[in-house]
């Protein structure tokens, strides 16, 4: 612990163990979201993670977040549909958009996101777009 440490707040201590301490003490978003992108301790990235209570950040931590982990669980954590399209847009990861898309049940929200989608996901989303689509003539 440097000398320093004492005039921080926890959560940007030197010392990974009481960053995770002071995560516990967070609640702010903002924070948390650089803590989960940006922290050198995996711990502390996942805690930080695990204690974002906006769903709105979750697609940009799948987009940025160098941390497979993390962008995992931040893609199970996604409860808003619109965000499997921000998702899509914001990442450039191809095996995470093409989950992404397959995740979308709107149709709408498909043929939006074709008409702002890289034309290397055109395949994918006229498959997924297909697939609703013989979905509603079968139930």
């Amino acid at each position: 612990m440097g000398f320093f440490d004492k005039f921080k707040p926890d959560y940007r201590n030197s010392d990974s163990k009481v960053r995770l301490k002071g995560i516990k003490k967070l609640d702010d978003n903002a924070i948390l979201l650089d803590l989960c992108l940006n922290d050198k301790d995996k711990d502390v990235r996942s805690a930080a993670l695990r204690k974002i209570n906006f769903p709105g950040y979750f697609p940009l931590i799948i987009a940025r977040s160098q941390d497979e982990e993390i962008r995992k669980e931040a893609f199970d954590r996604i409860s808003r549909p619109g965000d499997f399209a921000d998702v899509v847009e914001l990442s450039k990861n191809k095996i995470i958009q093409e989950k992404a898309i397959n995740k979308i049940s709107k149709l709408k929200t498909l043929q939006e996101l074709k008409f702002n989608a890289d034309v290397s996901l055109h395949d994918i989303i006229d498959k997924r777009i297909e697939e609703l689509k013989t979905n509603q003539i079968n139930d």
